[in-house]
């Protein structure tokens, strides 16, 4: 991996831990109990389908843009794109 871009990743990474583990601890049910440990796995699980929904979403927007100024770059880009996390 790029060493340019290795810092960020693992910052982005350990913010996104510590939001979720705030947000463990502060999550409250309605009558003020808080959260159960099946609620806290239910709650990463959604957020694991979301996080993954909306990279998608990015990556398709930022792949059209792309391809509407040139088409052989994004397809190349899509082929290197499915290359890399192991599509074709």
């Amino acid at each position: 991996m790029n060493k340019e871009m290795s810092k960020p990743l693992k910052q982005a990474a350990i913010l996104l831990g510590a939001v979720i583990i705030l947000i463990g601890c502060l999550g409250t049910a309605s009558n003020g109990v808080t959260a159960s440990p099946f609620q806290f796995i239910l709650f990463l699980f959604g957020l694991a389908i979301g996080l993954a929904i909306a990279i998608t979403a990015i990556t398709g927007i930022f792949l059209a843009s792309i391809a509407m100024s040139d088409k052989k770059v994004a397809g190349e880009m899509w082929n290197s794109l499915k290359s890399k996390i192991g599509l074709g």
